[in-house]
């Protein structure tokens, strides 16, 4: 997960050097489906989800979206 904070620097640099195109913020660990929805449901204290071992539960959960699309919701 990218820290909020880090996003607000980013577009702040943004102001100060424009940039043209899509431009993708990363963090350094991708987490797993498992992983992302796991700590989702923790954090909403949802029932936590079930996954087997060997299905999607081991794919990568990528968000890729133009910094204005995702500045604007509120992220």
């Amino acid at each position: 997960f990218i820290d909020r904070e880090d996003i607000f620097q980013c577009i702040q640099w943004l102001f100060d050097n424009p940039q043209e195109g899509p431009l993708n913020l990363v963090a350094p660990f991708h987490p797993t489906k498992k992983e992302y929805y796991t700590r989702i449901a923790e954090e909403r204290n949802l029932d936590l989800p079930i996954f087997t071992e060997g299905g999607i539960a081991s794919e990568v959960v990528s968000l890729k979206l133009p910094l204005k699309q995702l500045c604007t919701r509120g992220i």
